[in-house]
């Protein structure tokens, strides 16, 4: 019941990020900050799913076709009163958001680091699945400079690269 474009050619969202918007669990009156937003998918199945609890989504995505592509979903599911896209860099979320402005940080960021995985020749998917230029670290930061005390963030990730994660979670305290 979703309406998303995606590009024929580059990168296309994948199960991970269908996954993680429904395990989820959403409050009354949530605001939620997507990191790394792509075509915008998480945000439109969270509105989709509890559009009845008014909450709203922020996304930031840094590629500027991606970013394009999700205000044509936000606008194609009429969701253009709750869901605000901002095309920037997660590392630079200071200059982006106010602190702790959200109840909830949710994410789907690049897996690998340069040298591990398979190094796609299309740029686009090549930045959303490597850490080419923005790392973990900065997914986590923002998360954490954005998200209010008792906040929550969601983030998915492999299993067999979750020290990686957690590592980073302890370094952003």
């Amino acid at each position: 019941q979703i309406q998303c474009w995606q590009y024929e050619k580059g990168y296309r969202f994948s199960i991970d990020s269908v996954l993680v918007s429904h395990f989820a669990k959403i409050k009354e009156g949530e605001r939620i900050l997507d990191l790394g937003s792509g075509c915008g998918i998480i945000g439109l199945v969270l509105l989709h799913r509890y559009l009845d609890k008014g909450i709203t989504v922020t996304g930031i995505e840094k590629q500027e076709q991606l970013a394009r592509l999700a205000e044509k979903n936000i606008n194609s599911n009429d969701y253009f009163e709750k869901f605000k896209l901002i095309c920037a860099d997660v590392a630079r979320i200071r200059e982006i958001v106010e602190p702790e402005s959200f109840s909830l940080a949710i994410c789907n960021p690049p897996f690998y680091s340069i040298g591990r995985g398979r190094m796609n020749k299309e740029p686009g998917i090549r930045e959303a699945r490597h850490q080419s230029s923005t790392a973990l670290d900065d997914f986590v930061k923002a998360a954490s400079f954005s998200v209010k005390n008792k906040g929550r963030a969601i983030f998915i990730y492999p299993a067999v690269q979750i020290a990686e994660l957690a590592s980073s979670c302890i370094k952003s305290r």
